[in-house]
């Protein structure tokens, strides 16, 4: 599903523009809790899954950045279509 709707984003965007997508990373310190109290089931992926769903999708490779945000729970990906 999500290799889909990166296909849907790439088919949108212009040569040279970029997408940016977010994800909860496995280190997550909450993920117990959001799984067992909070019920939130979420599927935590590494910057290797990342990678891997770019070059599956239409974009054909790996992202061409990866960053965190300051508590390092949420990592983005960011991956540019080819001119």
């Amino acid at each position: 599903m999500v290799v889909a709707l990166m296909n849907t984003i790439f088919d949108l965007l212009k040569p040279g523009g970029r997408a940016l997508l977010g994800n909860f990373h496995p280190a997550n310190p909450d993920k117990a809790i959001m799984d067992h109290v909070l019920d939130w089931k979420l599927t935590h992926r590494t910057e290797g899954d990342m990678h891997r769903m770019f070059r599956a999708s239409r974009f054909g490779k790996a992202a061409d950045r990866i960053y965190f945000e300051e508590q390092g729970i949420n990592l983005f990906a960011e991956c540019s279509k080819r001119a």
